[in-house]
């Protein structure tokens, strides 16, 4: 080989870009004469190009002791040392280079960086100084672990993994703009701190600072391309605003990084459970498991898509494994009590035993009751505190929105403890009718109580029980004289705390008060009152007069839609010939359900072509459904509320099965208040019988269509004013009640 020939070649294909052509043929140069200098020096270059630094060294070395006097060779050796951080030995060689006569401006900046970087040196922030931090935050101790980092701080002005540390102290103390001031210091010092920007990503998530939130992960993926968590944030914010395409995305590009990744797994499941793609939610959830079998929100969610499946023992199975892996998962033990009301398998004195064991499971975790309340003895005007996530566009908001269009404010003033993030149409109309509006999501349990109290409420209602977004611990603490379980929730809640229960004569006769911890407070005629739909839409004529066949219908949640009440109605439709079946709920928006559901009729002998079923629609295409069923049929145990009142406002009449408990005994109190008490059955039997006799009279269906809306618009269940009235005495008699038992104390 001809060395210096090879070595122009090399240098030709370095400068082409033929970087493994000039590496090759420079380890061969150095095969024949491992001391060529020129081959050393050029390999060393490419190989700091590559970034293997360590590799380049040896190679600079042979090159400058092969030839002294090459300015080059000794700024490449040098310049690598200090990469390397061995100050000293490129202090050592540059004092050498000096010696032998060698000058020039790459030697002054050599200079120049060594003596910065001896000044630094000794003042480098070690691991060890920041284990005695660690371990203070770790033991809760924030305060003591801010005053080390202040005095670090003063020693390392310029360092970002302090600041951005001091931010997650402040954050955890909830002092958000303390936190943020850090969080952007480190930032300043060092933008691409991925860190940093993923912590003040999760700051303003919290703090629903959402597009903020977006841009902070959206920087820290820049930044460190390989950081599954900040993706999977990302996920979760685009999920929560509703852009489900990106959320998929970005949950996508965590797996890709971390196929392993539980927490995206389950949180795919839920964004998959929102879009009511039950089964697609159920194989992510059981993924996770199969990850981590102990991952407690992933049996949680999993109980929630087979619960809305109708599966409820595999539902109460999935929050019973929660309860297994932390015992006091609040938001299980509230779901499982929840699912009981959906079977007939658990009987009233169990689902009590059972709740109270949440009630003091709950109040043995509060330290003590507040006492001495501030409340006027004879006040002139009593404040309530209304608790609840459903001041929105839910059958708790409509409910509501009659009421308080109509409460007398000299008499009352109401404060909205709103617990979730919900907000829509409904949510801005209600807002005005508040005296207050606050917030209690983010808010722990105590900090929420003592904002209760604070505002000397008289009546704390809570409106959600053990349903989605309920505050119960809350109650726990018992913030208010007096607290009052009403509206959202249809069983007992099983808190000490809890005095009252507000329901009406036919929801919970006088036999039945045994069901519940609280003390029932009867409403005279309904406890509820409907605000009829903002929206225009008519009634239309009886559908089965120009179909020549009967059309039943059921629009509540498929929950209920258990296998007895579809033995039942496979029944009514053998009985009636045509007849058909219209169900209509958002779990029935999967191909799958739908699927099943029908092969579950065909099982009890019925084509499948006489069912019709239909998913999700907007609100008013929902009522608009009604136009083509004739009469509704009311599930059970678990009968209807909301969608049975909205059905006889366009004119659909409803059968409904009276059962032994509140939950089984919402359609009696309805009917009853529509003055419809013949639809209302006292057994299976008659339930087959009733809808047989009315289908069999098309003229009268129809008669009773054309006058129903009317009928119940002047029923009490419309009547806002009356209702309001016995409402607010309700309220009052209840505070003269604790009055009087006060002065008697």
């Amino acid at each position: 080989m001809n060395i210096e020939q090879s070595l122009q070649q090399a240098i030709a294909y370095a400068q082409a870009d033929q970087m493994e052509d000039a590496e090759q043929l420079y380890y061969d140069i150095l095969q024949i004469n491992p001391k060529q200098p020129d081959a050393n020096h050029r390999l060393g270059v490419l190989l700091i190009q590559k970034n293997q630094i360590k590799e380049a060294l040896p190679l600079f070395l042979t090159a400058l002791e092969s030839n002294q006097n090459s300015t080059q060779f000794w700024v490449s050796y040098i310049d690598t040392l200090i990469h390397l951080q061995q100050y000293e030995e490129a202090e050592s060689m540059l004092k050498q280079s000096r010696a032998n006569d060698l000058a020039g401006e790459a030697f002054d900046q050599l200079e120049v960086i060594l003596a910065a970087k001896a000044k630094t040196k000794t003042d480098v922030l070690t691991t060890s100084q920041l284990e005695p931090i660690l371990a203070l935050y770790s033991q809760g101790k924030i305060e003591e672990a801010l005053k080390y980092l202040d005095l670090l701080i003063a020693q390392h002005p310029e360092e970002p993994v302090l600041y951005n540390f001091k931010g997650t102290c402040f954050y955890s103390l909830k002092q958000y703009h303390k936190a943020v001031d850090c969080y952007q210091q480190a930032i300043k010092i060092k933008p691409d701190y991925a860190e940093a920007h993923y912590n003040l990503a999760n700051l303003f998530h919290e703090t629903r600072r959402l597009d903020a939130a977006i841009k902070g992960y959206e920087q820290a993926t820049y930044f460190k391309p390989d950081y599954p968590e900040a993706f999977n944030n990302l996920g979760l914010v685009f999920q929560e605003t509703g852009k489900f395409k990106l959320a998929i995305t970005s949950y996508g590009k965590a797996l890709t990084i971390k196929p392993d990744y539980a927490e995206v797994h389950s949180n795919i499941g839920k964004l998959y459970k929102e879009q009511n793609q039950i089964y697609l939610s159920i194989n992510h959830f059981k993924k996770a498991l199969n990850i981590n079998p102990n991952y407690l929100e992933a049996h949680f969610n999993l109980g929630i898509s087979l619960k809305d499946l109708g599966q409820l023992d595999g539902a109460i199975a999935c929050y019973e494994n929660a309860l297994k892996i932390n015992p006091d998962h609040i938001e299980s033990q509230s779901n499982r009590l929840f699912a009981f009301n959906y079977s007939t398998n658990y009987d009233p004195e169990y689902c009590l035993k059972e709740a109270c064991l949440f009630g003091a499971s709950v109040s043995n975790k509060v330290p003590a009751h507040f006492k001495h309340f501030q409340n006027s003895q004879a006040p002139t005007k009593l404040r309530i505190g209304l608790v609840s996530g459903d001041l929105c566009h839910h059958p708790v908001g409509f409910f509501l929105e009659a009421i308080l269009s109509q409460i007398d404010t000299n008499k009352f003033e109401f404060i909205a403890y709103k617990t979730s993030t919900k907000n829509d149409a409904l949510t801005e109309r209600i807002k005005s009718y508040f005296f207050s509006w606050k917030v209690l999501h983010g808010l722990s349990d105590e900090t929420a109580a003592n904002l209760i109290f604070e505002d000397k409420v008289n009546i704390l209602l809570d409106l959600s029980g053990h349903t989605a977004f309920n505050r119960l611990p809350v109650f726990a603490w018992k913030p208010a004289p007096i607290q009052v379980s009403w509206l959202g929730y249809f069983a007992t809640t099983g808190l000490n705390e809890m005095d009252y229960l507000i329901a009406d004569p036919h929801l919970v006769p006088q036999k039945n008060d045994n069901h519940f911890k609280e003390k029932i407070c009867r409403l005279p005629e309904t406890r509820w009152c409907f605000t009829p739909p903002n929206i225009k839409i008519n009634t239309s004529i009886l559908p089965g007069l120009s179909n020549g066949y009967i059309t039943f219908g059921c629009f509540n949640n498929l929950t209920k839609t258990n296998d007895n009440v579809i033995f039942l109605w496979a029944k009514i439709l053998r009985s009636i010939p045509k007849s058909q079946l219209f169900l209509k709920s958002k779990q029935l928006s999967e191909q799958t359900i739908q699927n099943n559901l029908l092969q579950k009729f065909v099982e009890y002998g019925i084509n499948p072509e006489r069912i019709m079923l239909e998913g999700y629609s907007s609100y008013k295409n929902y009522l608009a459904s009604y136009h083509k069923v004739d009469l509704c049929l009311d599930p059970f145990p678990f009968t209807g509320g909301a969608t049975s009142i909205e059905g006889l406002w366009m004119g659909v009449p409803v059968l409904s099965l009276c059962g032994k408990n509140f939950v089984s005994r919402q359609g009696v109190s309805i009917l009853i208040n529509a003055g419809l008490f013949d639809w209302i059955a006292k057994d299976e039997e008659e339930y087959l019988n009733k809808a047989i006799i009315f289908s069999s009279d098309l003229k009268k269906l129809a008669t009773l269509r054309a006058k129903l809306r009317e009928q119940i618009l002047a029923s009490p269940l419309f009547n806002t004013k009356k209702f309001t009235r016995n409402f607010e005495d309700a309220l009052w008699t209840m505070w003269q009640q604790w009055i009087n038992s006060s002065s008697q104390c």
